[in-house]
């Protein structure tokens, strides 16, 4: 036993490797300020805990500084002079392994200055003359400072010109409706300032009700402050690095893809968000939106209790969501978000916090976790998108009742998932609705529809085919309903086309041998359920249903476009009622594009409309890429 008479020395199994020291020191320091060492980073390759051991190896002359516990991963050390001084580290494994790593920092003596420019002003008109005071700029070491005003942004036509630039106190005359930028950096004598800046907007009604960015508007937050209800704000092309927050009903147009980066912060912030403005929001479009907040509420754009129109617009590399719509049921319900491209964001589109927007006519692809998100009670429409390359191409995370309606789902990981974790009581919610989507060649599923959900399931008109192409075992089905445990919700399962997928059809999960129970309460009838490995699992197959080749039939060569169905095929004229009462009358699957009428034909169909349309050459050039064999992980 450890630490008895008959211990045996501990013998190292298989080589060790050396520790990999890391040392870090905060900067700029000056006299009088603490050192920080954090040694926290440092690493054992086999896992063993390490030791410490700090030195000051040297310092500036008279420095009697010393490094506070020396042996403890992080410490610090106060800079008593001027100068560098020389810290080293070394790190040992409780085998006797040692590694070293020195650094210098450079104490500097004197306090860099911190100019200050005044407050934004606005409400100001042409003809005023208008002065700063750069007084209140200071300098920790009671330096004399020297001051250095200029414009950094002003309207094109403006010519004025600013007085005593080298003065605490310039001033210009306003000659030209618009925003004016001015930079004051202010020097000690040894270093100067970092600049800071002063905005003046002037208060004027818009010819036309158009402002124009960068001509007008240096940025584009100063057209926003600066603009009336009802203005445009048009933005011609160029990289614009801020966050806009709008809270007026006013609409934007980028001209040339300008493109907003607000820098990828940390914490919930956004690249662009419209605030409180319920049913008069304006429309946003012709951007590309990127460099929204980390955060888990970060966003490239959000709209919080209002009902834009955000529309032809690009979201990409935001490190959390693309955008989100969010909000009061009756103050989002006529937002519109479509024809946007919505692509490598961690998550696509957002929809939240009991909002009910329609998200329609978009291309969302290759987002790392999903491409259209519900939570929060949410209800959005989700209609006639192309979700592709997702981890998840539509998903639920918490308790929502989406209605999805008509989408082209594949090459995900997994089309559509629903797993809310709520389960209480009060959070069954209006039906989810899954209605004439074609659903393809998803890695894992088709559709799932967890345990955690409580609210009935209606899934009706689709075609699920080729799913689960790597035959998974867990999770792997055309359709699953339950997982981790069997289901408790109700689930209506009708004129489907359940074809080609891996393991199974429909697999109502009832639960593993110790733990069985009956699953979500199903009403199947009048599917093709054909040429799965396992057509039905955990659930009986209704006399109402086919299981015959369904004979697809191909409209041109978009991979989307190989769900029409052959004259001959037994799915035709084969549903439950009439095509009209499911809202699909004016829709097709004959290759004659001819209207189904009287009783449904089973499986997808498409919108004439939809057919004609022009896919982007960005979104062609991303589903080339992604063949069935190379889906995202």
């Amino acid at each position: 036993a450890y630490g008895g008479p008959y211990a045996l020395a501990e013998e190292k199994i298989g080589p060790n490797h050396s520790p990999e020291p890391y040392l870090e020191i905060n900067s700029p320091i000056y006299v009088g300020e603490i050192i920080r060492l954090n040694a926290m980073q440092s690493k054992d390759p086999d896992g063993d805990m390490l030791h410490y051991q700090w030195e000051l190896r040297s310092s500036p002359s008279g420095s009697k500084t010393k490094i506070f516990r020396p042996q403890k991963a992080k410490t610090s050390l106060r800079a008593d002079q001027p100068g560098n001084y020389q810290i080293f580290l070394k790190v040992s494994d409780r085998w006797g392994a040692v590694a070293e790593t020195t650094k210098t920092v450079e104490v500097q003596k004197n306090h860099p200055p911190s100019a200050y420019a005044g407050e934004d002003m606005d409400e100001i008109s042409v003809g005023d003359i208008i002065k700063f005071f750069g007084d209140i700029s200071s300098d920790d070491d009671q330096d004399l400072l020297s001051y250095h005003w200029q414009f950094i942004g002003y309207p094109k036509k403006s010519t004025s010109q600013l007085l005593d630039p080298f003065s605490v106190s310039p001033s210009f005359t306003i000659d030209q409706p618009g925003c004016y930028i001015l930079q004051l950096v202010v020097n000690d004598g040894y270093i100067e300032s970092e600049p800071a800046t002063i905005l003046i907007n002037t208060v004027h009604e818009a010819p036309d009700k158009i402002r124009h960015v960068p001509e007008q508007y240096p940025t584009i937050q100063s057209a926003v402050d600066a603009a009336q209800a009802g203005d445009k704000i048009i933005v011609h092309g160029g990289i614009y690095r801020e966050a806009i927050y709008i809270d007026k009903p006013i609409d934007l147009e980028g001209i040339d893809w300008p493109i907003i980066d607000g820098g990828s912060h940390p914490g919930n912030v956004d690249t662009v968000k419209i605030g409180n403005l319920g049913n008069r929001a304006g429309s946003f479009e012709g951007f590309v939106i990127t460099g929204g907040g980390a955060g888990p509420l970060g966003h490239g754009l959000s709209a919080w209790d209002s009902s834009p129109i955000i529309r032809n617009n690009k979201f990409t590399g935001n490190p959390n969501n693309g955008l989100g719509i969010h909000g009061n049921q009756i103050l989002t319900q006529k937002a519109e978000v479509f024809e946007n491209i919505v692509y490598e964001n961690k998550g696509g589109i957002g929809n939240g916090r009991g909002s009910c927007g329609r998200i329609h006519h978009n291309y969302v692809f290759n987002n790392r976790v999903f491409g259209i998100g519900c939570r929060g009670f949410s209800s959005p429409r989700i209609e006639y998108n192309h979700i592709f390359g997702n981890f998840i191409g539509i998903g639920m995370r918490e308790v929502s009742s989406p209605k999805v309606v008509g989408n082209y789902i594949y090459r995900n990981v997994s089309g559509i998932r629903f797993s809310p974790v709520s389960t209480v009581k009060a959070s069954v919610v209006d039906d989810i609705l899954i209605h004439n989507n074609c659903i393809f060649e998803n890695q894992e599923n088709g559709i799932m529809v967890s345990s955690f959900n409580l609210s009935k399931v209606i899934i009706t008109n689709n075609t699920v085919d080729s799913n689960n192409s790597e035959n998974r075992e867990r999770r792997g089905a055309g359709i699953i309903l339950g997982w981790p445990w069997p289901a408790s919700f109700e689930a209506v399962i009708q004129n489907n086309i359940i074809t080609n997928n891996g393991q199974r059809g429909i697999w109502n999960y009832i639960g593993t041998e110790d733990f069985k129970r009956p699953g979500a309460s199903l009403t199947i009838s009048h599917n093709n359920i054909w040429n799965n490995k396992e057509n039905y699992l955990d659930c009986n197959a209704p006399a109402t249903d086919l299981s015959i080749d369904p004979l697809f039939a191909a409209y041109g060569d978009e991979p989307w476009n190989g769900y029409f169905l052959n004259s001959a095929s037994f799915c035709i004229d084969a549903g439950s009622q009439n095509a009209e009462n499911l809202d699909l009358k004016e829709a097709t699957n004959d290759l004659q594009l001819y209207s189904d009428t009287g009783r449904v034909d089973l499986g997808y169909h498409y919108q004439p409309a939809d057919l004609e349309r022009q896919i982007p050459a960005l979104v062609r050039e991303n589903i080339e890429k992604l063949t069935s064999s190379s889906f995202p992980h």
